[in-house]
């Protein structure tokens, strides 16, 4: 007994000890046709002042998602305020109708939990490559104007390579060895600051 016990530590250690030794070789890269983000302030003084209300989608399996999208919409600063419409009185802009759509998590990567497996089980030798691509779409209405509506969609990709041979990406300023805090908000800021124009238009 003892002996397979040993056996068991010895190889959950190992398990462990590869998947440590394997974190360290990710590239990871977050891109969008909208990035690099272009600043300009005298657009964004647009939105400073205003307060942003979110419906609640009629899909409740979008919830998830709403909630991450919300937070990274605080995260810019953009807005006075970012808040639930069932929270806040007078908003001056609602988003409605959100929409979040992803490619499956079985798609993104090739193999799968086996190439997780086959990586890990190589030391990094042979690599797993993932790709994934999300469209996040959303309506913009004046809640004084609900007629004149906007509608808003914008893509992003993640792409990742597991594996000894990410060692060759991560010296690239495009690819990094982690995903970034704020690079969901980044491209928040440049989706909202490309359709200021619009947004201006609607809440006259």
């Amino acid at each position: 007994m003892r002996g397979k016990n040993r056996l068991k530590l010895c190889l959950s250690l190992g398990v462990a000890l590869s998947v440590s030794f394997l974190s360290g070789c990710v590239a990871y890269k977050f891109a969008s046709p909208l990035l690099p983000l272009r600043e300009n302030e005298k657009i964004e003084q647009t939105f400073q002042n205003l307060v942003l209300g979110i419906e609640s989608p009629a899909d409740p399996a979008q919830s998830y998602e709403l909630e991450r999208f919300v937070e990274d919409l605080n995260q810019t600063g953009l807005f006075k305020a970012v808040r639930y419409t069932n929270g806040v009185d007078r908003p001056d802009l609602i988003l409605a109708s959100f929409s979040y759509r992803g490619t499956n998590a079985y798609q993104a990567c090739p193999w799968g939990v086996v190439g997780q497996i086959v990586t890990i089980g190589s030391a990094g030798i042979i690599p797993q490559i993932c790709n994934s691509e999300t469209e996040i779409s959303f309506v913009l209405y004046s809640p004084r104007h609900d007629q004149q509506k906007k509608t808003v969609s914008f893509t992003y990709q993640i792409h990742t390579i597991f594996g000894w041979v990410a060692l060759f990406y991560t010296p690239s300023s495009a690819w990094k060895a982690k995903p970034s805090k704020d690079e969901r908000a980044n491209l928040l800021r440049a989706v909202f600051l490309r359709e200021a124009t619009d947004i201006q238009t609607i809440l006259r």
